[in-house]
Formats: C-alpha cells, sequence, structure tokens
C-alpha cells in the first residue's frame, strides 16, 4: 500500500524505484495537486511503464492529474495490469481508444472515474462491462451533437410519414414548399433544407416554413 496523493518532489525515478522495491505492490496513489508547479516533479509514460512492468499485482491505481502521461502509456499499464479493481483517470488525456482497451482487457474492473475526461463518447463507454461503476462522465460535445443529430433525424422521418396523406391530398404543398432551419440550431447548420428520401418535403408545423420564388 503506497498513497503518494498530492506528495511532491517526485517524479519517475521515483516510480522506478517502487516497481523495482515493491512488485507485489497492491495499492498505488499517485494523485497531483493541480495546483502545484511541475517542477516539484513529473510522471511520464517512462514512470508508469517501469510501474506497469513490475507491478502485476495492482488492484488500486489513482493517476489523477498525471497530464503528462500519454495515452499509449495508460493503456500499456490497463494490458499489464489485468488485476486492477479501481482505477482513476480523471484529468487524464485519454480518448475512445483508452476505453476500449478497459473494455478488452478487464473482467473485474469495478470502480472508473473519469473525471474531465472530454474526449470520450457514449459509444465507448457502452463498449464497457455493465458491472463497472463509471463515475462523473460526460460525453463529449461531438458525442452529443452526434446523437442529437440521429434524434432530429428519427424524429424527421416520424413526421414524413404522419404527413404523407397531406401531400396527396394538396400536391401544392409539396410542390412549393420547402423548411427553413437555422444556421445556429444545436446541429451546427448542418442541414439547410430537409428532404425525404424519395425527395419529398418534410412539412413539420412547429418550424417555419416559407415559400419558395
Amino acid at each position: 500500500h503506497l498513497d503518494l496523493n498530492f506528495s511532491t518532489g517526485f517524479g519517475d525515478k521515483t516510480l522506478n524505484r517502487i516497481a523495482e522495491s515493491y512488485p507485489n505492490l497492491k495499492y498505488l496513489n499517485l494523485q497531483k495537486n493541480e495546483y502545484v508547479s511541475s517542477n516539484m516533479g513529473i510522471i511520464t509514460g517512462e514512470g508508469l511503464f517501469a510501474i506497469a512492468r513490475s507491478c502485476h499485482k495492482l488492484e488500486y491505481l489513482n493517476i489523477s492529474h498525471c497530464t503528462d502521461i500519454c495515452e499509449l502509456s495508460i493503456c500499456n499499464v490497463i494490458r499489464s495490469c489485468l488485476r486492477l479493481q479501481q482505477l482513476d483517470l480523471s484529468f487524464c488525456k485519454i480518448t475512445d481508444i483508452t476505453i476500449e482497451e478497459i473494455a478488452k482487457s478487464y473482467h473485474n474492473l469495478k470502480y472508473l472515474n473519469l473525471r474531465r475526461c472530454d474526449k470520450i463518447s457514449k459509444e465507448a463507454i457502452d463498449k464497457l462491462n455493465s458491472n463497472i461503476h463509471v463515475e462523473n462522465f460526460v460525453a463529449s460535445m461531438d458525442s452529443m451533437l452526434a446523437g442529437l443529430d440521429e434524434t432530429i433525424r428519427q424524429h424527421l422521418h416520424i413526421i414524413n410519414q404522419n404527413f404523407r396523406p397531406c401531400y396527396r391530398a394538396y400536391p401544392q404543398l409539396n410542390s412549393n414548399t420547402s423548411i427553413a432551419i437555422s444556421r445556429h440550431s444545436p446541429t451546427r447548420g448542418i442541414i439547410s433544407t430537409l428532404m425525404s428520401r424519395d425527395g419529398e418535403r418534410i412539412l413539420a408545423p412547429e418550424w417555419v416554413l416559407y415559400r419558395s420564388n
């Protein structure tokens, strides 16, 4: 059991010594203080690799705020320390690559902290074992927008199906009516005029309609 939480003045050399001296280590807390200058000690992938190479019995690892560790090094630890039950990656610079590695490697993991890991999608999280308690996860903006776009497409398809009888009864609506979508909409203005797959315009009462010239 080794807790260096908020300690200063240690870096890769310290981790190398820990790896050499405590190969049976089960608990390691390396959480950094975000308000302390990096000059007080830096942990990089080199130091973490030493831990991954020697400490295969780790069950708890906290590398919160260790922002100098690259994603590749974090994935190396995940592949090497297969007994981990609790993993704290708060504020680490990780993406879906790390989450997918966790999904492939861990069956015993019980707790995963992803606070301020802002480049992770919900799709990647959904691949994790359902028994893992994922804390502080917030989907990335791109992921949320993609989900919003898909939801809008589904609703528009339903609206289109509901309004098809109107097109047959009032063909003039289909010939000269289109839909205006604001460029500042949540979907970033990707869609300016919405059409169904067979070319019919979609008529929806909640949007602004205008007649084309």
